[in-house]
C-alpha cells in the first residue's frame, strides 16, 4: 500500500471512530446517562439519502451522518440533522468572516450547506455540524434559530465560549460540543426523563 492510500485509510478510521464517539455522547446525553446506543452512523454517511433526494425520493432515518437505532432517539433526529467532520485543520469559524472576496469559499461553509441540504431532505427543523480539528476539542455549529429556542430554556449559562457568525445567508452559533451537552436540556428536543 502506498503512502497516499495509508493516509486515506487512517483518515477514514479516524473519522469513523469520531462518528462513533459522537453517537455515544449524544446517546448518553439524550438518555440522561442511561444508554449509549440510541444513535449510530448512517449507512454511507447519508450518501444514500442524498442520492435518492436528487431523484425526489425520501429515505427514512438516513439523512446526515447520524441515525437512531432505538425509537426513543427518533425525536432528536426529527429535530436535528447532524453532519460530522473530523480533521480539516485549516477549517475554523473565523474563515466564515475573514475570507477575502474572490477567494475559495470557506470549507466550514461547505459543511454547513451540506448539513442544511441534509436537514431539508430529512425534513428536520434544524441542522448541526460537529467538527473536530486534530488536537482540538469538538465544536458544534448550528443555526441562530436553534440557539434562540435553547436560550428560552437555559437560564444559568455562566461564562460560555460561544461565537455568533453571520456568513452568507446563514446566522450561526458555534460552541464546544461538550458545552452544548452540558447546558442544553435534551427534553428540548423530545427526550423523556
Amino acid at each position: 500500500m502506498d503512502m497516499k492510500s495509508k493516509k486515506r485509510v487512517n483518515s477514514m478510521r479516524k473519522g469513523s471512530s469520531f462518528e462513533k464517539e459522537i453517537c455515544k455522547q449524544l446517546s448518553l446525553w439524550f438518555s440522561h446517562d442511561e444508554r449509549e446506543d440510541l444513535f449510530y452512523r448512517t449507512a454511507g454517511s447519508g450518501a444514500r439519502s442524498t442520492s435518492r433526494a436528487k431523484r425526489g425520493k425520501t429515505t427514512a432515518n438516513s439523512a446526515g451522518d447520524i441515525g437512531y437505532l432505538d425509537a426513543s432517539g427518533k425525536p432528536l433526529m426529527e429535530a436535528i440533522t447532524f453532519e460530522l467532520k473530523c480533521g480539516y485543520n485549516n477549517t475554523d469559524t473565523t474563515s466564515l468572516i475573514d475570507t477575502a472576496p474572490g477567494r475559495k469559499r470557506p470549507q466550514l461553509l461547505e459543511f454547513i450547506e451540506q448539513a442544511v441540504d441534509s436537514a431539508k431532505n430529512a425534513q428536520s427543523k434544524y441542522w448541526a455540524v460537529i467538527h473536530k480539528r486534530n488536537g482540538k476539542q469538538a465544536l458544534i455549529h448550528f443555526p441562530m434559530s436553534m440557539w434562540q429556542q435553547i436560550q428560552e430554556l437555559v437560564v444559568n449559562r455562566g461564562n460560555l465560549q460561544i461565537t455568533y457568525v453571520s456568513a452568507d445567508v446563514h446566522e450561526i452559533v458555534s460552541m464546544p460540543f461538550a458545552t452544548f451537552l452540558k447546558i442544553v436540556p435534551p427534553e428540548l428536543f423530545g427526550a423523556t426523563k
